[in-house]
């Protein structure tokens, strides 16, 4: 952690000099028009189709006194609400592509190899708890 905390205040910096206004701009789109919704869309698809959301349906229902979900959730979970963030995502992208400078699309691509990338790293790497596979159930 104290690793972490170190280099974000070094990344931080580059914001107090000349170039962090425009720096800022590119972090701003970059988070708001594709990583943020890209996101989304992936914890849709892990969630609800890797980790097989409907074993949660009946976990979740026991512990809430208001709202009951079902099947319809379901539905918005696996399809409705990926298709819709795909749609809102594509349409980011396009006026990313189309109304930003090299320098903005090079920096989003640069951007998403590196978190790509460190991604990568982090699911290969092996898991410190000795009980991680050997846990069936996790909920």
């Amino acid at each position: 952690m104290t690793i972490l905390v170190i280099v974000g205040a070094a990344l931080s910096m580059i914001y107090a000099t000349a170039y962090g206004g425009e720096l800022l701009g590119f972090v701003d789109t970059f988070i708001n028009q594709i990583a943020l919704l890209f996101g989304v869309i992936l914890e849709c698809i892990i969630f609800a189709w890797i980790f097989k959301a409907e074993k949660l349906i009946d976990f979740l229902n026991s512990r809430s006194k208001t709202i009951k979900l079902g099947k319809w959730w379901l539905v918005i979970v696996k399809y409705i609400l990926p298709i819709f963030i795909s749609i809102i995502w594509i349409g980011g992208l396009i006026d990313v592509i189309n109304a930003g400078t090299i320098d903005q699309l090079n920096f989003t691509i640069v951007t998403a190899l590196m978190l790509l990338i460190a991604t990568g790293i982090f699911t290969i790497l092996p898991a410190k708890n000795p009980d991680w596979d050997d846990t069936e159930e996790r909920v």
